[in-house]
């Protein structure tokens, strides 16, 4: 993907993935059902979606892995197996991490229950004298079988890391899908005054792949003169899931914002 201005390299890329769900599917063209609200749901989805909120929360990684089937299927191609490695390299990291999950809506097709959901992950990584604090939202649909994961697909995800006393909030502008070869506008707005401060930024586009996963590319930055980066993309010419990355520095912190971009014919 090509962006409209030139960066110049500092930073690595530092998360897109908080496990159950970030690394986890692009969407696979679902055949399309009239979804019930959650109010209707049966007890037993509920139970379930609970149950594995507090199974993660408790970083219970055997409990989490009874959730999903051992033939287990997403379009990223990852493997109940990456899930197990990708939690477990999660759980080191950050401490205390809190899953909550919400429903959203839920619907019964060819024996498998459907459900869409909203689940939030936020905790901390303390490094020495330095804290991130993790705050991420996944849009997820599951094809569950009983009361197993056969089938998941991730339709939105966005990941904020920030550091700092006064990290900068930002305002994320990016459309969640866009035409192959198509340009868009990706912007990401500092809310606070600038004052006198200095500010760096940039921008990094990464495919959703397990080599970016495990092998991320560097981050550019630049010197920001305005109130936040405003850059226009172009799509690749071909089908994709992308990560969108940003980040902003000024004097008290940092943040850090990765968000998929799903490339469509």
């Amino acid at each position: 993907m090509r962006w409209s201005a030139p960066l110049q390299p500092w930073l690595p890329r530092t998360l897109s993935w908080v496990g159950l769900g970030l690394m986890l599917p692009g969407i696979l063209n679902p055949t399309p059902v009239q979804a019930r609200t959650a109010d209707t749901a049966p007890a037993a989805v509920t139970q379930d979606l609970a149950a594995l909120d507090r199974a993660a929360s408790a970083e219970n990684l055997d409990e989490v892995l009874q959730y999903y089937d051992r033939n287990f299927l997403h379009g990223d191609g990852w493997t109940r197996s990456d899930i197990k490695q990708s939690l477990e390299s999660l759980w080191e990291r950050f401490d205390g991490l809190r899953y909550t999950t919400e429903l959203l809506s839920w619907d019964e097709l060819n024996g498998q229950v459907i459900t869409e959901t909203r689940t939030q992950i936020q905790g901390t990584e303390v490094t020495g004298k330095r804290t991130l604090a993790l705050d991420s939202e996944l849009h997820l649909k599951q094809y569950w079988s009983g009361n197993k994961i056969v089938r998941e697909e991730v339709l939105a995800e966005q990941s904020l890391l920030s550091s700092g006393d006064a990290p900068p909030t930002l305002v994320v502008n990016l459309p969640p899908t866009v035409q192959v070869n198509s340009s868009f506008n990706f912007d990401v707005i500092v809310m606070e005054p600038l004052g006198d401060d200095l500010l760096l930024g940039g921008i990094l586009d990464e495919p959703v792949r397990e080599e970016t996963f495990i092998d991320p590319s560097q981050m550019d930055l630049e010197p920001i003169l305005a109130g936040g980066l405003f850059k226009v993309g172009r799509a690749p010419a071909v089908r994709d899931t992308r990560w969108i990355s940003a980040v902003i520095v000024r004097k008290g912190g940092m943040t850090f914002v990765t968000q998929r971009l799903q490339v469509v014919e």
